[in-house]
């Protein structure tokens, strides 16, 4: 018979609870509190000088902003300038098509209307030029 070990999550979701831990703890032996004691103690230590690095990294990064910032300003350059508005791609005219009385627009990227496509299957790209509507 296959035995179901429950996943970290089950176990994490069952030692939440005050009663089943404080249960849990009162049928183990001295020997096996002392062992998760330990191992508690290892894994807290590590973490928590994980987390006080990370704050030290996070201050030194945000003095060296500082640091720049001020550079910048005395240089006379606002950190507004650095920053360029993204341009969008430059696309060209809208072609303007007149078939079967409609009149189609196409921008020149992405997909062809369908209408569009159908005749460039039919007659290829050069068959388009007879289907130009000019606006005036």
């Amino acid at each position: 018979m296959k035995k179901n070990i429950p996943t970290v999550t089950e176990v994490i979701q069952f030692l939440r609870s005050v009663p089943r831990r404080s249960s849990l703890f009162k049928k183990m032996d001295l020997r096996e509190l002392s062992i998760i004691r330990a191992d508690l103690t290892s894994v807290l230590e590590t973490r928590i000088n994980q987390q006080e690095q990370n704050d030290l990294d996070e201050k030194e990064r945000l003095s060296k902003i500082q640091h720049h910032l001020s550079l910048l300003k005395q240089d006379g350059i606002a950190p507004d300038e650095l920053i360029k508005a993204k341009k969008r791609p430059s696309v060209g005219p809208v072609q303007s098509y007149r078939v079967h009385g409609q009149l189609i627009h196409y921008k020149g990227v992405g997909k062809y209307p369908r209408v569009l496509k159908e005749i460039i299957d039919r007659e290829g790209k050069d068959g388009l030029k007879q289907y130009e509507a000019n606006e005036d």
